[in-house]
């Protein structure tokens, strides 16, 4: 984040204050008031978004870029930033919203394409995901995120043999890119290509020990093929880390592996959690 001014305009100054001692909601007003004060309060704004996100104040990032581009339609930064933080949360549709608007201001922005397909995705608008895919490989054929995001949703389509296309293709440019590993070991899990859904699945975890659900897929598979002498350790590992409320493996997987009531209950408050979080701006 770019250094603010020593001496910051007088309704940044008060903002900086509210967000010291309390939250952006209920002083809407105040940032409008200075988002039209020119483009140095603007560009100050914007910084201070950017530091709110960062810090994990994300109901106070989203007031700040909301009303930026309240203020100034014709600056793509801000639906952007705010389709960002709303996917973070996992709220696709207002993102899906936000990065469309970011499209119409710059029509060939990568990044912008790329997590507009990834939104589409997640609200299972899976047609129209692959068309903004393909638009961004159009401008960058070898974006290796369009590259395995498409190959993902291919899988949804179960398109399979198009989907490991599309990740080995990925995988060629960069070898160590977790997610083409982690969505070919799906493909392969849905072919039932177990051992092969375990190698990848076994190199995403060297490359990046932890990575949400991949572990629980892992034990998954092996239980799929009767590999036993991992048992005991997989489950021990699985009983700590879903008692530590990390996302590590999914509901009906866990059926298979443990008996106790009240762990498949905690893996359920966390799959919950996970598919429909709570919303913090409303």
């Amino acid at each position: 984040m770019a250094a603010m001014s020593a001496n910051p305009p007088q309704f940044i100054s008060e903002i900086v204050n509210v967000i010291r001692n309390n939250t952006l909601e209920a002083n809407t007003n105040l940032v409008l008031q200075s988002a039209k004060g020119g483009s140095e309060n603007i560009e100050q704004l914007f910084q201070l978004g950017i530091f709110c996100a960062e810090q994990g104040r994300l109901a106070d990032a989203i007031c700040i870029f909301d009303c930026l581009q309240q203020v100034n339609m014709s600056d793509a930064r801000f639906p952007y930033n705010l389709g960002f933080l709303y996917a973070t949360q996992g709220h696709y549709q207002n993102a899906s919203h936000y990065f469309e608007r970011a499209l119409q201001i710059t029509p060939d922005d990568i990044e912008a394409i790329v997590n507009y397909a990834s939104a589409l995705h997640e609200l299972r608008r899976y047609d129209e995901a692959i068309h903004y895919y393909d638009r961004a490989l159009r401008i960058q054929p070898n974006y290796v995120e369009a590259l395995a995001n498409k190959g993902n949703t291919l899988t949804k389509l179960e398109k399979y043999a198009e989907a490991m296309a599309h990740q080995e293709q990925a995988l060629a440019i960069q070898s160590d890119y977790t997610e083409a590993w982690i969505n070919k070991g799906a493909a392969l899990f849905e072919l039932k290509r177990y051992e092969e859904t375990i190698a990848c699945y076994e190199k995403a975890l060297a490359i990046q020990a932890q990575i949400d659900w991949v572990y629980g897929e892992l034990v998954h598979a092996r239980m799929k093929i009767c590999l036993w002498n991992l048992f005991q350790e997989d489950k021990k590992i699985l009983d700590l880390q879903v008692g530590a409320n990390q996302k590590v493996i999914q509901p009906f997987p866990l059926l298979a592996i443990s008996d106790d009531p009240l762990l498949h209950r905690q893996a359920s408050a966390i799959f919950a959690h996970y598919q429909y979080p709570t919303n913090p701006v409303l």
